[in-house]
């Protein structure tokens, strides 16, 4: 017993025989008391809750609440968005039922989607959802008053999720009077039902309509629709109906009958934010030319009308594939027909291990299978069927506006496959590098977004992590994790991965941008010039690793180490100045100071030549004024000499007279002449 009430159970054992040493016992488990309302994150109608994150491996889990005043037709809350996988539950007036206090849902393990919750009253009042990703959604109807639990639970964690409630508030239309009349070609809803619960429409048909149609559209579940001309339809009483599995249900028929239809959506499960709409359309003819029509799963056909005895044809093409549970069904409209259908034989000795088909037992041998009920909603039900489905229908009288839909499950068709191509087709889809790749799944990894990887995030015992951590800082950095998933080994695993042919040709295999250097001749072991699985796997146990993110230059210099990591032809700056010893000039002089000495001298030699120039230039002024004096010379020697004139008289000078010694005071009647004297 699930969720019981509180309050005295009494249990009674009776027996047709003795009994000895009979012992009996009683086991319930509590469930445990949600955090207080200050401890969770509200979620009120349409506003979202963005940022959610839940590491991996940390049994943790998100509490959120939705607190209803009033009923709702449904309450539904939905995750979206990051990556990552979690799952959602909720519950009404305790915490959900989750496998986290060892409560697993009894399909929690063979199904993905909503799991059944417990009920009260009819109505569900919890669900989980178990969707791969992060798109999940759980749904709740006849939403009571009171605290709804909502809990967000991940085992490899999740991040970057977005969650959000919506409310669906009851109708106003419960009861016939109170219809809502449609508009035509206006969508109405959201709408959200479940058994029990009838909404009603109506539209006004005004003389001279040529077809009216009625459509579900949206959303999801199961609906049905019901119409009768000025009087409310039931679930009984109708003029006509639809049948469709699903939520997509539709009417429509040809010359509807002036005044006004009442319309009934309903439905014996649940039905999910659909929309109504009511349309006048123009005449629908059905033409049919006598060929098989195609059947698609889940596709509707509708509008079909033949006269009495004739035959329509259809067929389900399955090719490869095996098909399970096949429905197929006719409703809707006017008229008596019969439907039929036809399978192909099953060889059962195709299937490995051979011997009469599912569980040793055969199905359908005939392959034949009818039904007429004497009307036009028609259902045949096939388990078990592979190949072609020949369906045929047969009008007993004249029918008009029948609908024909066939659903089923399918998967591959066991036993041997399809035989490889004698030259295998390499795939024309891009390959993504290895450490793009890397980087993807890094970031995957990194549920906290802070740039490495702890332990806790990686999931590796303390020997493996402490071999990945090359630099002993107790986190996986990203040239860390490249180094792991990039050697030549995992590059090639990464690599052939991606490829969804067996065997790829060397030419393919050269045109990838590899980070670790290989020889593929050597690799194709067969020289076919194709590589295959074991040829990959087998030269990937000796490959030696040649890229190291640590060097992106390749130069042997680890990048903390390398002052030009990107130029393999440098790596040490000794001064400092930006240029790599092996280009500068002066190793151990900072170039700034070499640039500014020789500046200097630079000037210095400018001005020096500057100078030359000058003087270069004034140079030819002075030699002209020499040259001139030269030519005046040489002027006057080439003058005529005029006659010769006796050479003058040479007067004897006489001797010094010897005056004496200096005296102070000269005569002051002494004249010069008497010096001659």
């Amino acid at each position: 017993m699930e969720w019981p009430e509180e309050g005295t159970y009494w249990i009674t054992v009776s027996s047709n025989y003795d009994i000895e040493n009979m012992e009996i016992g009683a086991f319930w488990e509590e469930a445990p008391e949600p955090p207080s309302l200050d401890e969770m994150t509200e979620l009120n109608d349409g506003i979202s809750v963005t940022g959610q994150r839940i590491s991996r491996n940390s049994d943790k889990s998100l509490y959120y609440y939705v607190e209803l005043q009033d009923e709702l037709a449904e309450l539904r809350v939905k995750t979206w968005g990051g990556p990552g996988d979690c799952e959602l539950h909720i519950a009404y007036n305790a915490l959900p039922r989750t496998d986290d206090w060892g409560w697993i849902e009894d399909d929690f393990m063979f199904a993905s989607g909503s799991s059944e919750g417990r009920q009260i009253g009819g109505q569900q009042t919890s669900d989980s959802s178990y969707n791969s990703g992060n798109d999940e959604t759980v749904q709740l109807f006849d939403a009571q008053p009171g605290i709804y639990y909502v809990m967000l639970t991940s085992y490899s964690g999740c991040r970057e999720v977005t969650i959000q409630a919506d409310y669906t508030y009851n109708p106003d239309n419960v009861d016939p009077e109170s219809a809502i009349e449609l508009t035509a070609g206006m969508d109405y809803g959201p709408l959200s039902g479940f058994s029990g619960l009838d909404q009603y429409f109506y539209i006004d048909v005004p003389i001279g309509t040529e077809r009216l149609e009625v459509d579900l559209s949206g959303g999801d579940g199961e609906a049905e629709l019901m119409m009768r001309l000025d009087q409310y339809p039931t679930w009984t009483t109708y003029d006509t109906h639809s049948n469709a599995p699903g939520a997509g249900d539709k009417i429509g028929f040809n010359d509807p009958t002036p005044g006004r239809w009442y319309i009934l959506l309903g439905s014996e499960e649940y039905y999910s934010r659909i929309d109504i709409t009511a349309s006048f359309e123009d005449r629908y003819i059905w033409s049919y030319d006598g060929e098989p029509i195609q059947l698609f799963n889940e596709e509707e056909l509708s509008g079909m009308s033949a006269p009495e005895g004739e035959e329509l044809f259809f067929y389900i093409e399955l090719e490869n594939e095996m098909a399970n549970d096949i429905t197929i069904r006719t409703w809707g409209g006017e008229g008596d027909l019969a439907l039929f259908a036809e399978t192909e034989e099953i060889d059962w000795d195709d299937f490995e291990g051979g011997g009469g088909g599912p569980m040793g037992r055969q199905w359908g041998q005939d392959g034949n299978y009818e039904s007429d009920s004497g009307e036009a909603e028609e259902e045949i039900n096939i388990f078990f069927a592979s190949g072609r489905v020949d369906i045929t229908i047969t009008a007993i009288t004249d029918i008009q506006d029948i609908s024909i839909i066939a659903k089923w499950e399918s998967f591959d068709q066991p036993g041997p496959g399809p035989v490889d191509p004698v030259n295998p087709v390499d795939p024309d889809d891009e390959i993504i590098p290895c450490n793009e790749l890397a980087e993807l799944m890094f970031e995957e990894l990194d549920y906290n977004g802070d740039g490495d990887l702890s332990m806790e995030e990686l999931d590796e015992d303390k020997e493996e992590f402490e071999e990945l951590d090359l630099n002993k800082d107790e986190v996986i950095d990203m040239n860390e994790a490249k180094l792991e998933m990039c050697n030549c080994e995992n590059e090639l695993y990464m690599t052939y991965s991606q490829m969804e042919s067996d065997e790829i040709s060397i030419e393919l295999m050269s045109s990838i941008a590899w980070l670790n250097e290989y020889d593929f001749f050597e690799i194709d072991r067969n020289n076919d010039r194709y590589i295959d699985f074991g040829e990959m796997e087998e030269y990937g146990e000796d490959c030696v690793t040649t890229y190291d993110p640590l060097d992106r230059d390749g130069d042997g210099t680890p990048d903390d180490k390398d002052a030009f990591p990107d130029d393999p032809n440098e790596d040490t700056d000794t001064d400092g100045d930006g240029v790599g010893d092996n280009a500068d000039v002066f190793a151990s002089v900072d170039n700034d100071v070499i640039w500014v000495s020789a500046g200097m001298l630079g000037l210095i030699l400018v001005s020096v030549l500057g100078f030359m120039v000058v003087r270069s230039k004034r140079e030819p002024e002075y030699a002209w004024e020499y040259q001139k004096d030269n030519m005046a010379e040489q002027m006057l020697v080439n003058l005529p000499q005029a006659p010769t004139s006796p050479p003058p008289t040479i007067q004897e000078v006489p001797p010094a007279l010897d005056l004496g010694p200096p005296v102070a005071d000269v005569p002051t009647d002494m004249k010069v002449s008497d010096l001659y004297d």
